[in-house]
């Protein structure tokens, strides 16, 4: 049965408006709709951890960062449809099926770039998300060292002064 309650409150959160007052993600533990490859995800307003993961349901003010940065970008779109179709198609374009999809993505770019800057969220312009786009997305992964920890720390140090 929770199962199909995750299901549909995930759907039905997809259709829900976004606060556009909204600063801070609602914690919501999931046992079902979470990969296992997450810490956390975010989700319409919330932030996604899996129930079955020991601490995960106390986000580092990093983490929460990072995920807040997700939440301002939805709020630059208008709607939680428009971010996330614009999330799947950068993933799409990105080539789904290898790690370089997700961590070139621009929505993640910016989050991991900024996710140590606590302040950013209060500077950070509207759209600024384009910032982050990569024009090569393939030669940018290769440039980061090819895997997930150390993209990440050329990410941060690519676009520390942005």
């Amino acid at each position: 049965m929770r199962f199909f309650k995750e299901i549909w409150t995930f759907v039905r959160l997809l259709f829900t408006k976004i606060d556009m007052t909204q600063t801070k993600l609602e914690p919501w533990g999931v046992k079902y709709i979470l990969g296992s490859g997450y810490k956390y995800m975010t989700w319409c307003g919330k932030v996604m951890y899996h129930l079955s993961k020991p601490n995960t349901s106390e986000l580092t003010p990093e983490d929460e960062n990072h995920e807040n940065i997700h939440l301002r970008q939805a709020q630059d779109k208008g709607s939680w449809v428009k971010y996330y179709w614009g999330y799947l198609w950068e993933w799409i374009k990105g080539n789904p099926f290898s790690k370089k999809a997700y961590y070139t993505n621009k929505n993640e770019v910016e989050a991991y770039a900024k996710e140590e800057d606590l302040g950013y969220l209060s500077r950070r312009p509207e759209g600024y998300v384009e910032k982050y786009k990569l024009s090569n997305r393939k030669e940018e992964w290769k440039n980061g060292g090819s895997r997930s920890y150390l993209f990440k720390q050329y990410i941060k140090e690519k676009y520390k002064n942005l």
